[in-house]
């Protein structure tokens, strides 16, 4: 996300003081249901994030409370091992936390479309394409699919690829910007090699992301969060 949360604005929305309307930037700019989405997302994962090693750090204390009392009674020795099994399983949880590997949801974004539906008349391509703009992915993927033409432009097959990618259906998705091509004779090129490589990842073949993901230079289109996530999958 390129913008910036204004985050007492955000902490008024989650606690109910203010609507989400209300919600802006950095910059006073207004945020999108998805922008939104996110950010509430991550402000509760991080919280949640530092609630457990808060209450690591409090189980540790106690811990060691515990042990330097001196005599050791049953009670006592149950007490100490208790402490230490409830720190080894918060260790655990936050390890599992750090260690989930990226996340599809953390790459893909709305890519906003350079070609307006307007001037396609009443069509399911028409349809289709503003199913997309208001991020209604399985509704638009199923407007371009139903419309069964095998000579779509790329502009169109482009936004039918992001459709299927966006509703999850991964091995289409690949499929669709296959069939486009990372070429630069492509208008899309940039963004088909970026999305190529986050379908093939979602789809398993490693291999190929990183392919699809190298091909992605400096000053690309999402080269940062490109270098990122092979960083992430060469793990």
């Amino acid at each position: 996300m390129s913008k910036e949360i204004n985050l007492e604005l955000l902490e008024k929305y989650i606690v109910g003081e203010i609507t989400k309307e209300e919600v802006l930037s950095v910059n006073n700019e207004p945020l999108d249901p998805m922008e939104l989405s996110k950010f509430i997302e991550d402000y509760l994962d991080v919280q949640s994030h530092l609630e457990a090693e808060g209450l690591k750090a409090e189980l540790k204390e106690k811990h060691r409370d515990l042990v330097g009392r001196g005599s050791l009674s049953f009670s006592r020795i149950i007490a100490v091992a208790a402490s230490v099994i409830l720190i080894g399983v918060v260790s655990f949880f936050l390890i599992q936390r750090d260690s989930s590997g990226p996340k599809f949801d953390n790459y893909f974004d709305h890519f906003d479309q350079l070609i307006t539906f307007r001037n396609l008349g009443e069509t399911d391509f028409s349809k289709a394409l503003e199913a997309y703009s208001d991020r209604e992915y399985k509704e638009a993927y199923d407007l371009f699919d139903k419309s069964n033409d095998v000579n779509l432009n790329e502009a169109l097959k482009f936004y039918f690829a992001m459709s299927a990618l966006g509703s999850e259906k991964f091995e289409e998705a690949v499929n669709l910007f296959l069939s486009i091509g990372t070429d630069p004779s492509n208008e899309y090129y940039q963004q088909t090699r970026w999305y190529l490589g986050l379908a093939y990842w979602q789809k398993g073949d490693i291999t190929l992301a990183r392919e699809s993901l190298l091909l992605i230079e400096e000053g690309d289109f999402e080269y940062k969060n490109a270098q990122k996530l092979l960083s992430a999958i060469n793990d």
